[in-house]
């Protein structure tokens, strides 16, 4: 190709006009990308999402059967990686079930095989003082370092999800928030049509205020992303900017409480993620296969059905992954015992006659 000239910075070039432009170009195109990747500004390049198990495809917990919560106010687990808790009202106003494809009836929205539903099974009209109710994901601070939260670089952010509801045009609130529950950023949705599927898309500007005090590092909790079923006034207030307290609800718009609506209302949520960067509603969704979110889940919670030998005998378990420190034992065998554990295995003994167990090692971050 005539009139070309070399680019100084290109890795090679040919003599050839003809391989030298298109050369030049692919490595051009090339360089580009890495400058983006290394930028941290490429969208849809897979393993952006901070958060864990967002479109809910693992379920160690409960599969996917329908489970109502406990009385008391929580963390209370109802899958991988999810809890709700409440205050000045109890967690068992609420059932859930996490759905599958397997389901009769079933309508995931587009690229999602997997779904949360949230069914309210007690009105509550009125709420009580300081009463609230949230569904909840834990964030490891190791997990989050390069957000910089707390620092002058902290970076801007997107939380996004799929959110449908038995009620057309609820006004509902979510938050992201520290650990310590005194830096808070809550924002505000509204459902579309009745049981229509609408993904959102929330900007979070980088929260610069706090340092590793507010923001800690390490394998232990840094932040929370919470999607907000009722909050009493005390917790609300006008979205769209880091506040200093504990807020999880929003004022104007002024945020539904949920539990007013008739027993048997749904909310039913999947794909939520938080990513570094800004992205809209049109940007690809990020999927993670079965198997590598297994073992990222497994640092903090895995069970298994095992073969227990006789009386007295000792079964060694490799533990999948890493866990995020030494588990807590927990056996369906009340004579199976731990003898010892790191963080990738253990040992297990059976004092009794029974030879199988339902074994649960527990290294969630609300657990010290």
């Amino acid at each position: 190709m005539s009139g070309y000239v070399p680019d100084a910075n290109d890795a090679t070039k040919p003599t050839d006009a003809n391989i030298a432009e298109t050369a030049a170009a692919e490595f051009r195109a090339l360089k580009a990308k890495v400058n983006t990747i290394s930028s941290g500004a490429l969208q849809g390049s897979g393993l952006q999402n901070i958060l864990l198990n967002g479109d809910f495809q693992l379920n160690q917990i409960n599969g996917s059967n329908f489970v109502s919560r406990p009385t008391a106010g929580g963390p209370e687990y109802f899958s991988d990686m999810w809890n709700t808790s409440s205050g000045a009202m109890g967690l068992n106003i609420l059932g859930m079930a996490t759905v599958v494809e397997t389901t009769p009836g079933f309508s995931p929205p587009p690229n999602y095989n997997t779904y949360q539903s949230c069914q309210v099974l007690t009105s509550i009209g009125t709420l009580a003082p300081n009463a609230f109710f949230e569904i909840c994901q834990y964030v490891e601070g190791t997990n989050m370092r390069h957000m910089g939260f707390g620092t002058g670089a902290a970076r801007a952010s997107t939380i996004l999800f799929y959110a449908r509801t038995t009620v057309a045009g609820q006004v509902m609130a979510g938050t992201l928030r520290n650990a310590a529950n005194n830096r808070s950023y809550v924002f505000s949705f509204t459902t579309g049509a009745v049981n229509v599927w609408t993904r959102y898309a929330i900007s979070v500007p980088g929260d610069t205020v706090g340092g590793t005090t507010a923001w800690p590092g390490g394998p232990v909790e840094s932040a929370q992303i919470t999607f907000t079923l009722a909050s009493d006034t005390v917790y609300k207030a006008i979205p769209g900017a880091w506040r200093a307290g504990n807020f999880i609800g929003t004022t104007t718009p002024n945020n539904v409480n949920f539990f007013a609506n008739p027993a048997g209302s749904i909310f039913e949520f999947t794909g939520v993620e938080w990513r570094p960067g800004t992205y809209s509603v049109g940007n690809p969704v990020e999927i993670i296969p079965y198997q590598l979110m297994f073992s990222l889940v497994a640092r903090y919670y895995f069970q298994d059905n095992m073969f227990l030998l006789g009386s007295n005998a000792v079964t060694s378990v490799s533990l999948p992954a890493i866990m995020r420190k030494l588990p807590v034992f927990s056996s369906s065998l009340p004579a199976a015992v731990l003898l010892g554990e790191s963080l990738f295995s253990a040992q297990v003994q059976n004092t009794g006659p029974n030879s199988g167990a339902l074994v649960k090692f527990d290294a969630r971050l609300e657990v010290t």
